[in-house]
């Protein structure tokens, strides 16, 4: 083009051309390097904020998998991640508190950027190298560091990015010099003319320094174009400026989205935290609450048990019963422990370390499954004759949890044949035992390869096997993390169907009570056994010869004739024991060779039957059968049946051995006195807990009572009594709902029972130690009172006044309890109730001051604290609430009521501070805050150990 002519600098044109060329490349140049500089570091930083966010997203999910080793969810992770193409490298490690390491736990690597070196930081940091960003994050939980999470992101893309932004940036300022050039060069032709014009509009401008001022085009010729092109330079750089803002504006939103989704991922693990939170306690409010369902209803079933137990029953029956407690006792058990199958999996498992007798426990255990065995026709056969001590310190529900599982599990999968219990005790160091059990069957036994999976929760070798014999598979699992709790182990060693060995060990305290095994020497007796089963035979053979027995042994009923010779060797054997199979009552060879001779008369027979047999309830003495034992044989009752058949045959040098581990405490006698026949007792009181004890009480002089829970109640059973079945005697409680003892002892003398009930002596009961309690009993037309709680002597006392007119020995009054200052009267505190366990921790005084023979039976106290539980579980938040609102009528009639409940069940310190505060309450003083604290932080460990001690019997 013409005007594209050689440039010469001494021309105005050239100069202006020259100038606008270099202010425009300037200014591009300024405007790129700008644009430049934000959009690098705002895409570098966008870059570097993405890889921390994924890491930061990483190790919020890897904290599961590494507490739990879920390999699962990582495989599940690294596929997600392999659709992200720009990650290059991720490594998960484990953190080790213990050596304080970091070991790499999983990683996914699309190009290997580095080994694991053994020495991470542990920290969280980010660093930009040539080719890559490495970001590493902490995987925390509350409290604890678990891992970390290192990411390694690729930067190809955003160099590349880069790439195109300088080539743009370079051709836009390629475009636009040549723009200007092309446009200043047709621009610079008419400039001349119009210069002084532009020039005087350019001194304008500087002189005004408004630059919202436009320059105006006064011609068409090269000034006035360079006005045109210095206003579109000014709108360029406006624009510029514009975008300039609106980017950062854009960067400014960006970081505050992030932000936000920042803010929401935080509540979203917050509200999950709160929500698992929740859940765990939803999960041990439930535990408790089923807890204490199911032990109730269980307790109530132990204490009528324990009440049977102590009545006038057939042998045959006590037996049943005894073994039907012993199932109870262990279906409780089992139920605490399955209770506690969350503290086992949490690690929150506490064990209890009680002084108990090893013996009578495994006895115990393979009784309550008895009867599960005989239905199968299993020869049940327990051998402890390498326990070489009896009492040990432990867990002993923990230890019947185990043999329960591995027994049941034992009859569970055996159709026949038998199952062997073998126990060992030896001596590990002075300070504990090492016990050894086995559990071996003749079951169907299980594959080697399936072995590996029999421990775990929930599972079960083989699907098939749960259709068929059902159950969970859960108690293996709990029995081998008791067993290690314990400082033992379990093993198996099993083939498919030849039977299995279960194989335990634990580690046991030496007990405090210094219990020896007890002598016994039966060396003066010659026993002949008869048995066709020959592993029972060595057991029992064996556990006779330990006790130095001379033992002579047949496997069938003409081997035993042949063994007992003619009559010329009379008194060879002073005893045959005989197994129910060999016996074949009642056509058996050895009983008509035994009963058709005379010379055998001495000859003690002693016949071995299953639980389920009826041979037990036959009349034996036909066929010269003395006594039956229940199998499995059980040493103790062996030993106990050998000695009282011979004891008056035979001087034994040693002691028959209890059956249970404490011996039973001494009964009070039985009242001398012969009650009138027909004699009927009415007991009005409102608490379930006062009715008990007072039953168990009048059980134990042969009487018994009728319930009534209020006075209107008492009124309508008194109506409805027919003249044959007249009551004899009424006990009133005196304070109860609807209407009290003393209303209703008015109506009663008004004839508004019934003129038979008008005349009916009548018995208060009273917790009250107040001056004037027994004036305002009588003026109320009671006969009598006695104070709560109840002692057997002072109940005898009005038995015999009121139904037999015998008049105490001194014939005087009986003691007021007013004159003892305000203080209740007291008997000689008594043990702790036989058999029952109290675990150690236990704060509270319970059965103090009792002698209530009832209160020896085990499922009786533990019925009475389960309804003690049950009755006063709020009862802490109804007194404080009662106080707060100033209920004063209320809170001294529960606290009345409480005052007579924790005098039946001996709870010594929270009655005494009842009866303090009753006393107050009756005077219309209120009590002060601190005493009235105690009163209720003694009734809150009254419950909580109630609890424990429901917990561990």
């Amino acid at each position: 083009m013409k005007f594209i002519a050689p440039l010469r600098l001494n021309s105005i044109r050239s100069k202006i051309l020259v100038f606008t060329l270099l202010v425009v490349f300037a200014a591009t140049i300024s405007v790129e390097l700008v644009m430049l500089h934000f959009h690098g570091d705002t895409l570098s930083s966008s870059t570097m904020n993405l890889a921390v966010s994924k890491t930061e997203f990483i190790a919020s999910n890897s904290a599961a998998m590494l507490i739990f080793n879920d390999q699962a969810a990582v495989k599940n992770l690294w596929q997600n991640i392999r659709q992200d193409p720009q990650i290059l490298q991720t490594d998960i490690y484990k953190y080790n508190n213990n050596t304080d390491k970091l070991s790499l736990f999983s990683r996914y690597t699309k190009a290997q950027i580095a080994a694991f070196d053994g020495q991470s930081a542990l920290d969280n940091r980010q660093q930009q190298s040539e080719n890559f960003i490495s970001v590493s994050r902490l995987v925390q939980v509350p409290g604890k560091t678990v891992g970390l999470v290192r990411l390694y992101y690729d930067t190809q893309a955003l160099k590349e990015h880069q790439q195109q932004t300088y080539g743009i940036l370079l051709l836009g300022l390629v475009i636009a010099s040549g723009v200007t050039f092309l446009l200043s060069g047709l621009l610079l032709k008419p400039f001349t003319r119009p210069i002084d014009s532009l020039v005087a509009g350019t001194k304008n401008i500087a002189s005004s320094r408004d630059y919202s001022v436009r320059v105006s085009k006064t011609s068409r010729d090269e000034m006035g174009e360079l006005a045109d092109n210095f206003n579109k330079m000014m709108d360029v750089i406006e624009l510029k400026h514009q975008q300039q803002n609106a980017k950062e504006l854009e960067i400014q939103q960006l970081n505050k989205t992030l932000e936000t989704r920042v803010y929401e991922r935080t509540l979203a693990l917050e509200d999950a935290k709160q929500k698992a939170e929740a859940a765990n306690q939803a999960k041990s409010n439930f535990l408790a609450n089923m807890s204490h369902e199911i032990r109730t209803p269980m307790n109530g079933v132990l204490g009528m048990l324990g009440l049977l137990l102590n009545s006038e029953l057939p042998k045959e029956y006590k037996h049943k019963l005894s073994i039907a407690k012993i199932s109870a006792d262990s279906l409780l058990s089992l139920i605490n422990d399955i209770l506690d199958f969350s503290k086992i999996e949490a690690g929150k498992l506490t064990l209890e370390t009680l002084d108990f007798d090893l013996v009578a426990t495994l006895e115990a255990v393979v009784q309550s499954v008895a009867f599960r065995a005989d239905e199968k026709y299993l020869e049940l056969i327990l051998d402890i004759t390498e326990v070489i001590h009896p009492w040990v310190r432990g867990d002993p529900l923990r230890i019947k949890q185990i043999l329960l599982n591995l027994i049941g599990n034992a009859i569970k999968f055996t159709d026949q044949g038998k199952i062997t219990i073998k126990a060992r005790l030896s001596a590990r160091d002075q300070d504990s035992w090492l016990f050894e059990c086995s559990v071996t069957d003749t079951g169907i036994g299980i594959d080697p390869e399936q072995l590996k999976q029999l421990f775990a929760s929930f599972t079960q070798v083989d699907a098939s096997i749960t259709r068929q014999y059902g159950g969970t598979g859960l108690g293996l699992a709990i029995s081998k993390k008791l067993c290690e709790l314990m400082s033992g182990e379990i093993t198996v060693n099993s083939n498919k169907g030849q039977g299995s060995c279960f194989e335990f060990y634990l580690l046991l305290e030496q007990s405090r009570q210094k219990k020896d095994m007890p002598a016994r020497d039966i060396s003066a007796l010659k026993i002949l056994l008869v048995d066709g089963n020959s592993a029972n035979l060595a057991v029992v053979q064996a556990q006779l010869q330990q006790w130095r027995a001379k033992v002579t042994s047949a496997d069938s009923a003409g081997e035993a004739i042949a063994l007992c010779g003619g009559p010329e060797q009379q008194g060879r054997f002073d005893i045959a024991i005989l197994d129910r199979p060999v016996a074949k009552i009642p056509d058996n060879e050895f009983c008509r060779f035994v009963r058709d001779n005379r010379s055998y008369d001495d000859m003690i027979l002693i016949l071995l039957t299953s639980a389920s047999d009826k041979t037990q309830s036959r009349d034996l003495t036909p066929w010269r059968i003395n006594e039956v034992l229940t199998k499995p044989v059980l040493p103790s009752e062996l030993f106990n049946m050998l000695a009282i058949q011979a004891v008056n045959k035979l001087q034994l040098t040693g002691a028959a051995c209890p059956v249970t581990s404490i011996p039973a405490q001494e009964k009070i006698p039985v009242s001398p006195f012969s009650w009138p026949k027909g004699t009927r007792i009415l007991l009005v009181d409102d608490n379930e807990i006062n009715q008990l004890v007072l039953q168990g009480l009048l059980n134990e002089i042969e009487l018994d009572c009728e319930f009534a829970d209020h006075g209107a109640e008492a009124l309508a059973i008194l109506n409805s009594q027919t003249p044959d079945s007249y009551y004899s005697l009424i006990f009133m409680d005196c304070q109860m709902p609807v209407m009290d003892g003393y209303e209703a002892s008015r109506k009663i003398r008004l004839g508004m029972a019934g003129t038979a009930a008008a005349t009916t002596p009548i018995i208060a009961m009273t917790a009250n130690a107040l001056v004037g309690d027994k004036k305002k009993c009588l003026d109320a037309g009671m006969d009598d009172y006695i104070s709560k709680p109840v002692s057997t002597g002072e109940l005898l006392r009005v038995l015999k006044l009121w139904l037999l007119h015998i008049l105490p020995d001194d014939e005087t009054e009986p003691v007021d309890v007013t004159q003892t200052s305000g203080q209740t009267t007291s008997t000689a505190p008594a043990d702790i109730p036989a058999g029952l366990l109290i675990p150690a921790g236990i704060k509270t005084k319970i059965f103090a001051g009792h002698n209530n023979p009832a209160f020896q039976n085990t499922g009786f106290c533990l019925e009475l604290l389960g309804l003690y539980i049950e009755d006063y579980r709020h009862v802490v938040t109804q007194l404080q609430n009662y106080l707060t609102s100033n209920e004063h009528d209320r809170l001294q009639k529960l606290v009345h009521k409480l005052k007579g409940t924790s005098g039946s069940l001996g709870l010594s310190q929270v009655h005494e501070k009842a009866v303090e505060i009753d006393l107050l309450l009756k005077n219309n003083q209120a009590p002060d805050e601190k005493q009235f604290q105690t009163f209720l932080a003694l009734i809150s460990q009254s419950i909580a150990d109630c609890e424990a001690i429901i917990a561990a019997n």
